[in-house]
């Protein structure tokens, strides 16, 4: 690949935890946090304009015990825009302000385990810590030209959001448990307290649906209101065995109302839409399509 050039900064970071790690716990953090940081390209790419991230490399130089101690060696392989001479001028100015870049991976991680917690956290929960610490990532971007609109809008395209979410939560993993903190090395301010890893959960489980639906084939449908007008308004009923209480009903658009007004039972093809509800642990149906009916 033409006018590429390669760059090595590193990431350090301590857990700092009174009681030991499992191993089982070490090596799904590292694994974890090799993916997040494999994810900080795009902050590479905004906070360095001109530069183009085409692979990340993670290598681990060094792990202590004790106080859980990682220390990553990170690599980007860059190119210009356009030509060599351009290469090399981006090079040099990335070598220059290597400090900058090291800055760009501890925010670029701190962002990313954070989006990933905020996805799990649910409204109404505790998480006033976990939304400051955040402002304190932004506030740090700040200084190597990675502003708070630009850092949301790398987060949103990111892909995976689930994946991004697990592998917060499994780096976090080695704090939890008791009064610890995770220090970043040589960035003091982007230490996450002991308040932020109580936040965040402890396994992570796959976020509920909000609604879904459910196809059925010849189910016995028990129709108690009808409107020989309308196929979408009038209508409910349930759905034996599957949808219980009385549930709206509307007709697809192949059917003709007429044809079933009347009727208080049929065998039919249907769509059921169920609501998540939080109070009762459970769906709720919302919604029965008739597909077909004989």
């Amino acid at each position: 690949m033409e006018n590429t050039f390669t760059v090595q900064t590193e990431y350090k970071i301590h857990y700092t935890t009174e009681a030991p790690v499992s191993i089982d716990h070490v090596i799904d953090s590292l694994r974890s946090l090799e993916r997040i940081i494999k994810r900080t390209g795009p902050f590479v790419e905004k906070a360095f304009e001109g530069v183009k991230v085409y692979d990340t490399q993670v290598y681990i130089s060094e792990i202590k015990s004790g106080s859980l101690k990682d220390h990553f060696i990170v690599k980007y392989l860059c190119g210009g825009e356009e030509n060599a001479e351009k290469a090399e001028e981006l090079f040099n100015k990335m070598m220059e302000d290597s400090g900058g870049l090291k800055t760009v991976v501890s925010v670029g991680v701190g962002a990313v385990m954070m989006y990933g917690l905020m996805q799990l956290i649910p409204s109404g929960e505790p998480r006033k810590h976990t939304e400051a610490y955040n402002s304190v990532v932004i506030e740090a971007g700040a200084d190597v030209n990675l502003s708070g609109e630009s850092i949301r809008e790398i987060l949103e395209a990111q892909r995976d959001k689930k994946a991004i979410a697990k592998d917060a939560v499994d780096a976090v993993r080695p704090a939890k448990g008791d009064n610890s903190s995770i220090r970043i090395e040589g960035f003091n301010k982007l230490t996450i307290p002991s308040n932020v890893v109580l936040e965040a959960p402890d396994e992570y489980e796959p976020p509920i649906p909000v609604e879904k639906e459910e196809k059925y084939q010849d189910v016995k449908v028990l129709i108690s209101a009808s409107d020989r007008d309308n196929n979408e308004k009038g209508w409910a009923g349930i759905v034996v065995g599957v949808a219980e209480t009385r549930t709206k009903i509307v007709l697809a658009d192949n059917l003709d109302p007429r044809d079933l007004h009347g009727r208080t039972q049929i065998q039919a093809n249907v769509v059921v839409t169920s609501r998540y509800r939080k109070s009762k642990k459970g769906y709720s149906p919302q919604l029965i399509e008739i597909t077909a009916y004989q």
